[in-house]
């Protein structure tokens, strides 16, 4: 309940919280003042005790000055605190000015306690207090014509060092709740850009969805920035700080001041709507779109992005803001799979998908004990020659009841849940050991390789020490294994990546840039790494057919033998293409058209049969 309580209604309660028991000190001390002025009655002359206002006038000051003593007043808000000890003040102060010079030298005794109340209020409340009490200090004085003897004098001194000390306390207690605010802002708000973080935000959508009417609009947008990772790596974490700190303004100007905006971290914002009536969200999604597609500039130059959304909308009398988020994050990942710059409206089959994907990590995480994933090797031909040159070892997953799950499917999965990393580890450990296993039973030529593929995270996680491990372990020759590079795990790599990288090279490994041509970045990065080949994506072998050239695909052959790099030419499935490619001059092939990725006994076939070269 605390969590979904405002700035100012946290503050409130905090103020009550503390001055608890500092309201019933005032209250003992007001207790006090009302018991003198009924000691000093008792002993007046006979004529004042008979005065029936003056006695109802103590009593009541009495009953409020007892209602701080006992906490009757603890629920009160600052305001009925001032009302109360103003009251229980003026009520005491009326009964001992009926009393004469008398009465005015008890008042004089009893208003010090006065300025303690600024103790509960802020600085100007201090200052207000402080002149409260002068102004009755000294009305007594006028009405009762006392004269400014020495006992008044100290009386006089001792109000005004009080009063001095109580706006001092004042001070010290407002700067305490400037430090307050500033706290409760850095637990509630995104110190990058100034936008209210997680917290904030899931606490004013259940602020928003609780006073929701009929009819009326309430959303959750989420915002992802598309290849936040590649700018990142490419100009900088500054540059990408820089990004989301100009975006934050311009998400802030696409709505209305009703509306929140927020940032959850990394590059991720979220945007509360809230609209009488209905309202087009799908409008809204596509100028943010827009928005997010002009170029923005930062201090490492401009740059170009844009962003996917997802959209829930509350619907249902049992919405949370938790709900509404968890729909959202469903909707912005199946925009993602769409591609950069889309947007999508949650459904209920969404929430299967998402249901399915929890399920699917669950189970992934136990995959590897429970022995359902096995590595697949797909055969890499000699183009020259027709023979086996290598292999690529690939991860698949059999599901006890869901059946294969398609690699397109759990690897990201992998790679969002940071499972990546320990899959990987288990790959590489299998392909060595099988490799391993095929040197011991045919005669394996010192040129065949076995390949595995490393996403970024792997190479920040010590792979080369794994590397070396598997190797020595299984007496494996590390020429014999290939480590294929994702395009965007080289693209702007930082120190610790390209140590990791260089690592690997004076293993003695063969590195193969994979998928190349699908990057964002220029290709100065191809002097500065040690590769040893190319992997041409197979989107554009695709496009090789008996009626199209491959202009793409001759141009990277060719400047891959420029630099003195081989090139494997991904996804072939037909003769032409085949053909076409190894009339180019590429150097390897790997498709369908060759063989499909299965368990490592076809390829001890070819062992056998000496199908290698």
């Amino acid at each position: 309940m605390a969590a979904q309580l405002t700035h100012g209604r946290t503050e409130r309660a905090g103020l009550l919280l503390t001055t608890k028991y500092m309201a019933r000190s005032l209250g003992a001390m007001f207790v006090a003042g009302s018991t003198l002025a009924l000691a000093w009655l008792a002993l007046a002359p006979p004529g004042l005790g008979r005065v029936s206002w003056l006695r109802a006038a103590i009593g009541i000051g009495f009953l409020f000055a007892a209602g701080l003593l006992f906490g009757l007043a603890d629920r009160f808000a600052p305001r009925g605190f001032h009302f109360l000890i103003g009251v229980t003040l003026i009520l005491v102060v009326v009964a001992y000015l009926g009393g004469g010079e008398t009465g005015g030298e008890l008042l004089l005794g009893f208003l010090w306690v006065t300025p303690y109340a600024a103790l509960f209020f802020t600085r100007r409340a201090a200052v207000a207090h402080t002149v409260w009490a002068a102004l009755l200090l000294a009305g007594a004085l006028a009405y009762q014509s006392v004269p400014l003897r020495r006992g008044t004098a100290i009386w006089l001194a001792t109000m005004g060092t009080v009063s001095a000390v109580s706006v001092l306390v004042g001070a010290v207690a407002e700067s305490m709740r400037r430090r307050d605010r500033e706290l409760w802002r850095q637990v509630t708000h995104d110190v990058l850009t100034g936008l209210p973080n997680r917290r904030m935000f899931s606490d004013k959508a259940t602020q928003a969805i609780a006073d929701r009417a009929e009819g009326d609009t309430v959303a959750v947008l989420l915002i992802d920035l598309d290849r936040f990772k590649v700018i990142n790596d490419t100009h900088g974490h500054q540059a990408g700080d820089d990004l989301l700190a100009n975006l934050a303004p311009r998400m802030r100007a696409l709505v209305r001041a009703e509306d929140w905006v927020a940032r959850f971290g990394g590059d991720e914002f979220a945007v509360l709507v809230r609209r009488e009536g209905r309202f087009d969200l799908e409008a809204l999604a596509e100028r943010i779109a827009q928005a997010w597609s002009l170029p923005l500039d930062t201090d490492s130059g401009r740059v170009f992005t844009s962003g996917c959304i997802g959209i829930a909308v509350a619907s249902r009398a049992d919405d949370t803001a938790q709900r509404l988020l968890r729909d959202a994050d469903s909707a912005l990942y199946r925009a993602k799979a769409l591609g950069p710059g889309n947007y999508q409206i949650f459904d209920e089959q969404m929430r299967d998908g998402a249901e399915h994907r929890l399920r699917l990590e669950r189970d992934l995480r136990d995959a590897i004990a429970r022995g359902q994933l096995h590595v697949a090797y797909q055969p890499v031909l000699d183009l020259r020659t027709g023979c086996l040159a290598s292999v690529e070892a690939l991860c698949r997953w059999n599901h006890p009841e869901l059946g294969a799950i398609s690699p397109a499917e759990f690897i990201p999965l992998a790679e969002d849940a940071a499972l990546i990393v320990s899959i990987g580890r288990w790959v590489l450990e299998e392909t060595v050991r099988q490799l391993a296993q095929w040197r011991a039973a045919y005669d394996v030529p010192s040129t065949f390789a076995a390949a595995v593929n490393v996403s970024s995270a792997q190479l920040r996680d010590g792979f080369a020490q794994s590397v070396r491990k598997a190797l020595d372990e299984h007496d494996v020759p590390a020429s014999q294994l290939t480590v294929e590079l994702t395009e965007s795990s080289v693209i702007g790599v930082r120190e610790e990546t390209a140590q990791e990288i260089q690592r690997l090279r004076e293993l003695g490994v063969r590195l193969l840039l994979d998928d190349f041509g699908t990057g964002y970045s220029s290709l100065s990065y191809l002097q500065n790494i040690p590769l040893y080949g190319l992997k041409i994506d197979q989107s554009f072998i695709a496009r090789i057919s008996e009626t199209s050239d491959a202009p793409i695909v001759e141009a990277i052959i060719r400047m891959a033998a420029t630099l003195g790099l081989r090139t494997v030419a991904e996804g072939i499935e037909t003769e032409v293409q085949r053909d076409r490619v190894r009339a180019l001059g590429c150097d390897f092939g790997q498709g369908y058209l060759f063989g499909r990725p299965a368990g490592p006994e076809p390829i001890a076939a070819r062992f056998q049969t000496s199908a290698v070269v």
